[in-house]
């Protein structure tokens, strides 16, 4: 960051009356009385240390260029000064409605100590004097703050603003006169979906084909199953590790929904091996004249058998008159059913996500 700073020093006199009651009229004479430019003034002139209450490190950054410079304003006794600096910052957040979170950055600044000097540069004198209180003589205002935040995938700059100083865990600020520049980030929504949102959802609705296969082609149906549960494994754990969070984001909410899709995808499958054999019996015991083996369930008006006639209207409805105990093995019923619900299992879930996370995203980007 390019920290500059600007000061009246009231002890900074030109000893010639002239050039400081009356204006000189002479260009010549403004340069060399009116302003001061110094580009290597270390030790030799007095500077205000400002400190970062909440900063790990702080340097110097030496380049080709050098942006470390001083100017005077005699008449005023105005000192502005610049220095080019790296600054790593504590910026906690709150990772609770992540990816449709805001986090608020702060650059705090207070003054420290105080080094102070006595010299002459030409006909500037520069009285020296002892600061006991520095916060009685130093008062900080920030008056603009600009970000060159840039090239993140993560977050994007929304604002920024002036606050005070975060309070400290003990409820004491460091000084009174602790001001901080805020900058507002939001997350970027498109990295998130295309890394995260859509390759899922894809993965998911992949494996609604199985339901469209065969049951005596069970081996591709459970390899179809695995790859995409293997990949979608792997795709949640990514997401795990890259957020540091210890509440339940949002994020991690969509996972969870999609993996107990597919987990019942593949109790789906049981389903539908259980049903070929169960119709395969049946059919043997029927022409076999063995007794039958539906037991109390599937028979005598049981709550089951109204819900299979219940199934039966809404298939019959939906892909016309099939006969599931003439072809157990293409016309599985389980297989139907699943055909319709699942897909739509998978789009009320969605919708509800997308209910239950709008107003968090309109609140914070319908501004950006």
């Amino acid at each position: 960051m390019l920290l500059c700073l600007r000061w009246t020093d009231y002890r900074l006199v030109n000893p010639n009356p002239i050039f400081y009651y009356n204006e000189p009229m002479n260009m010549t004479e403004r340069l060399n009385y009116d302003r001061l430019v110094l580009t290597k003034y270390d030790s030799l002139i007095w500077l205000p240390l400002i400190t970062f209450p909440n900063g790990n490190e702080v340097t110097p950054i030496h380049s080709l260029r050098n942006i470390n410079f001083l100017d005077i304003w005699v008449p005023a006794r105005e000192v502005r000064w610049c220095r080019r600096i790296s600054a790593e910052l504590n910026c906690p957040m709150a990772l609770s409605s992540l990816p449709f979170d805001q986090q608020f950055c702060y650059i705090e600044l207070q003054p420290g100590t105080i080094m102070l000097y006595s010299i002459f540069i030409q006909n500037l004198i520069l009285f020296n004097s002892i600061v006991t209180r520095p916060d009685q003589h130093i008062r900080i205002q920030m008056e603009s703050i600009h970000s060159l935040l840039g090239g993140s995938f993560f977050f994007q700059l929304s604002d920024t603003y002036f606050d005070r100083c975060q309070t400290l865990e003990d409820g004491y600020l460091q000084s009174k006169h602790c001001v901080a520049g805020v900058m507002r980030l939001i997350r970027h929504l498109n990295y998130y979906i295309i890394r995260y949102y859509c390759p899922t959802f894809l993965s998911v609705a992949m494996t609604m084909l199985e339901f469209w296969i065969p049951v005596n082609a069970w081996p591709c149906r459970i390899i179809l199953a695995a790859t995409i549960l293997f990949t979608f494994a792997e795709t949640s754990i990514t997401a795990y590790n890259s957020t540091p969070a210890r509440d339940v984001v949002s994020l991690f909410w969509w996972l969870w929904g999609l993996q107990t899709i597919i987990y019942l995808g593949l109790c789906g499958q049981a389903f539908s091996l259980a049903w070929h054999h169960f119709v395969t019996d049946r059919k043997r015991t029927n022409a076999n004249n063995l007794p039958p083996i539906d037991g109390h369930y599937f028979g005598h008006n049981s709550w089951w058998k109204r819900g299979g006639q219940f199934l039966d209207r809404i298939i019959t409805f939906v892909f016309g008159p099939t006969d599931h105990w003439r072809d157990p093995v293409n016309r599985n019923k389980y297989d139907y059913v699943a055909r319709l619900v699942y897909p739509t299992g998978l789009m009320i879930f969605v919708l509800v996500y997308v209910v239950t996370t709008i107003p968090r995203w309109r609140d914070k980007y319908r501004n950006d």
